[in-house]
């Protein structure tokens, strides 16, 4: 009778909290019962923790332990660290807690059954007594913050390089002080102050809807930015998707909307984000054949032809680089057949064409279209940013600083007698500099090297630290009209000296209106401003700020502005209806409006900041000046002497 006393057969949820005690499986050493789900938890005293050996353990063996099994965990709860999990047959096991408690999972299905598992356990305390609030995990002391040594006995100081993600240290009479970084909090600036998390399915079928939520710090992120595919999702998208504050939505999805989706939230001049990959599974699938890429040189006709084998009320779409192409009479869709006509250079790329059947049944095939001569200069348009989240998210008015390097093109003018800056420019070539006429008309006097200074190569918004140069000429567009409201509203600012180029000094991307139309024009396109104009804070910057906005239709403009504003074909318009999404302002006069290529990393000259009724509120847009429109008057008055 003594004997038995110290075995235990174990029932299910059974917490054990004595000593001395065997364990073993029901029925051991007989069969174990089938279809069988029980957790047993072993519980030491405080400040003590659990020692579990397996002297007999024999289970039905699987890949996996699919079948029957134990799982050992570090803890009592379900979410616990497994330390293993067991079957087959494994004798002599032997698993050790962090605290005080280990917990045993039994599973076995309801095929054949094996004797089970016997095992002892022993509670042990640390032998070391831990100072300063550590405690004790494995005969170890785990100190707390600030504190260091056996028995956390010894006060960390700054030469022990506490302080994490790139935290400055300053000693203290006792210990140390960490300065964190804007992004990051903590006693060593451990984690970030800030963490969005976005949830919702990433895998889903053809036809069914999806909701993407957007969490900060475990709360709905109320001021979210929501991206697809690197640009900016306006709060109607389209008829199927649409976005209530932190929620996106999309209704019906279609292989036309997978990519990444990306909810972005700003906080001290930081962007915090997280990604979803959204992948559209067919129902079924369509036979794809081989691809027959195309190489094409200027002004030719070229056909993709799309490899996937169809039938009758089989539709099919095509995609270039992620994003839905836009038709024109130059670009015709027909069948299986993508056909152009007179190919220019931002045709190169990967087109997908998209196959969908009555039945749901649906395929995607890549196919290549290479262009072998570029019309765009080797030497522009490349900045020297590679932090990708920052080139994604920047934003001026509702904007944030830019980051050095991202628009190595700009060019400030400053007031020489107070030292602020008045517009902006951009750089097109080692002598050339193009802005708004306005900037020229309608500045206070001469615009000469007396009263205007020109940098290039700085952030900061006097000019300080940048390269300065001097002016040698001055063309305004000849058909500049301020009356008409800035009617062909540019200027051309010749240097007297060329600019030897570097990282932080590079010409902007010129082209001509076929390529910015083909490039820029359409919805869904975002261009990036930067200048020194006036913030969301009411105040002009000391750093050069960026913003994207998106472009908007010269209809959609005309029919949102004031009844006399005249939209005309050498303007376009950008921004949002909605008030605090991104602007230019008061003071970003002159500067550019660029668009990146969208099969390189390179950037053209879109528009001029020219004019605006309001910064950033609603049912009102910016007003650039469309550079292509000039494209031939600016290289000849390039090119005379």
């Amino acid at each position: 009778m003594a004997e038995r006393e110290s075995h235990l057969w174990l029932e299910c949820r059974h917490i054990i909290d004595t000593k001395g005690v065997k364990l073993e499986s029901p029925g051991f050493p007989e069969s174990y019962p089938s279809n069988h789900q029980c957790v047993y938890i072993i519980r030491s005293p405080p400040e003590e923790t659990v020692t579990l050996t397996f002297h007999k353990f024999k289970l039905e063996k699987g890949e996996n332990c699919q079948y029957d099994y134990v799982k050992i965990k570090d803890g009592e709860s379900a979410a616990a660290d497994v330390l293993d999990k067991l079957c087959g047959v494994q004798d002599n096991k032997t698993y050790k807690s962090s605290g005080r408690s280990l917990r045993l999972d039994f599973v076995t299905d309801v095929g054949v059954s094996f004797m089970g598992f016997s095992a002892t356990y022993t509670f042990s305390n640390c032998p070391l007594r831990c100072y300063n609030g550590g405690t004790c995990h494995n005969n170890t002391c785990k100190c707390s913050y600030g504190y260091q040594g056996p028995q956390c006995q010894y006060h960390k100081s700054c030469k022990d390089k506490p302080c994490e993600n790139n935290a400055t240290c300053s000693e203290r009479r006792i210990g140390y002080h960490c300065h964190c970084t804007t992004q990051y909090t903590g006693y060593n600036c451990e984690r970030k102050k800030y963490e969005v998390k976005l949830t919702g399915r990433e895998r889903v079928q053809r036809r069914d809807n999806v909701e993407f939520k957007c969490f900060l710090n475990g709360k709905a992120a109320r001021n979210a930015k929501w991206f697809f595919n690197e640009n900016r999702l306006q709060v109607h998208t389209n008829d199927r998707a649409q976005i209530d504050k932190h929620v996106l939505y999309i209704h019906h999805v279609t292989e036309e909307d997978e990519g990444d989706y990306l909810c972005a939230v700003y906080k001290d001049d930081n962007a915090y984000y997280d990604v979803k990959k959204l992948k559209v599974s067919a129902r079924c699938r369509l036979r794809v054949e081989e691809a027959r890429n195309i190489t094409v040189s200027s002004n030719q006709t070229a056909r993709l032809f799309c490899p996937i084998r169809t039938h009758h009320g089989v539709k099919v779409s095509w995609k270039k680089n992620g994003h839905p192409i836009r038709l024109s009479s130059r670009k015709v869709a027909a069948g299986r057949t993508l056909k152009f006509e007179s190919v220019i250079s931002v045709d190169e790329g990967k087109y997908t064409c998209i196959a969908v059947g009555p039945n749901g049944c649906s395929a995607k095939a890549d196919v290549w279209l290479t262009y072998e001569r570029k019309d765009i200069p080797q030497e522009c348009g490349r900045n020297n940013f590679h932090m990708h989240d920052h080139g994604l998210l920047a934003k001026i008015k509702s904007g944030h600083r830019a980051a050095l390097g991202s628009a190595p093109w700009f060019v400030n003018f400053v007031e020489a007698a107070v030292t602020k800056s008045f517009c902006g420019g951009t750089l097109i070539s080692r002598t050339h500099i193009v802005t708004a006429a306005h900037c020229i008309k309608l500045f206070k006097g001469p615009f000469d090297n007396a009263n205007v200074h020109v940098y290039l190569g700085t952030q900061n918004c006097s000019g300080l630290g940048g390269i300065k140069v001097q002016i040698k000429k001055v063309t305004v567009h000849p058909r500049y009209n301020q009356s008409s409201l800035f009617d062909s509203d540019i200027a051309i600012v010749e240097l007297q000296e060329k600019l030897y180029f570097n990282k932080i000094i590079q010409p902007l991307c010129l082209v001509d209106s076929a390529v910015v139309e083909e490039v820029a024009f359409y919805s869904g396109v975002f261009g990036t401003v930067v200048g020194c104009g006036m913030t969301s804070t009411g105040y002009h910057p000391h750093h050069l700020n960026e913003v994207k906005v998106p472009y908007v239709s010269n209809e959609s403009c005309r029919s949102t502005l004031h009844v006399g504003h005249n939209i005309t074909s050498k303007m376009f318009c950008a921004g949002s209806i909605q008030a605090h999404q991104g602007d230019s302002c008061q003071g970003d006069s002159g500067g550019p409006y660029a668009v990146q290529l969208p099969s390189s990393s390179r950037w053209i000259l879109v528009g001029i900041v020219s004019w605006g009724y309001k910064c950033d509120q609603s049912d009102s847009y910016g007003v650039y000046t469309n550079v292509g429109q000039f494209f031939d008057w600016i290289t000849r008055i390039m090119s005379e002497p």
